[in-house]
């Protein structure tokens, strides 16, 4: 089926009232505070800073800075029959097909901020970095995409070679909502499809 004619099964709702100001506001002025008081370390620190720590601070007014761009940039999300596309303001959309990727929720680096970042990420490639990741305002409908891709994510779990499953399997339990994935039953499910 052409992208073309995908049926759109679910779509990003923004809930605009005055608690999402407030947590928007919150956390933008936050990001942007941490970054000048970073930024200040840096100029009256610079000649006492070892280079490993001027980077690291660098780094991290960077991720603050880029996370705020990334959020922004998101224009809507769309879930069609086969693809996930998120569609930006600026810069090329982002399509992947259903089940090649998974969607967590992790914590901020300075828990202060009570953001929770929404990473995508490669189902069957263990990297550092996700495919993309935004914060959650609390203003949208995000938290129903997990149960629209589960379906998708469990059969691409199942068909999944040993080495990359067991890879996925230890190292993604964290940041997932609880219960999403049932690993007992797709290890079942994965003993009868090698014996069946």
């Amino acid at each position: 089926m052409s992208e073309a004619k995908d049926k759109t099964l679910w779509e990003l709702k923004r809930i605009k009232n005055i608690f999402f100001c407030i947590n928007f506001l919150w956390s933008i002025l936050f990001r942007f505070c941490v970054s000048c008081f970073l930024v200040y370390i840096i100029f009256a620190y610079f000649d006492k800073l070892n280079f490993f720590i001027f980077l690291l601070i660098i780094l991290i007014i960077l991720y603050y800075l880029f996370g705020i761009f990334l959020s922004i940039n998101i224009k809507t999300i769309q879930i069609t029959t086969n693809n996930f596309i998120l569609q930006k303001y600026i810069g090329s959309d982002m399509v992947l097909p259903l089940g090649t990727f998974y969607m967590c929720e992790e914590d901020e680096i300075i828990k202060i901020s009570f953001d929770t970042i929404i990473a995508i990420r490669p189902l069957t490639i263990q990297s550092i970095l996700p495919k993309y990741f935004f914060i959650d305002f609390s203003n949208t409908n995000i938290q129903e995409i997990y149960e629209i891709i589960k379906p998708c994510i469990k059969n691409s779990l199942i068909q999944m070679n040993e080495n990359d499953y067991n890879c996925f399997k230890n190292n993604s339990k964290d940041g997932l909502p609880n219960n999403y994935i049932n690993f007992c039953e797709i290890d079942i499910l994965r003993k009868e499809k090698n014996n069946g």
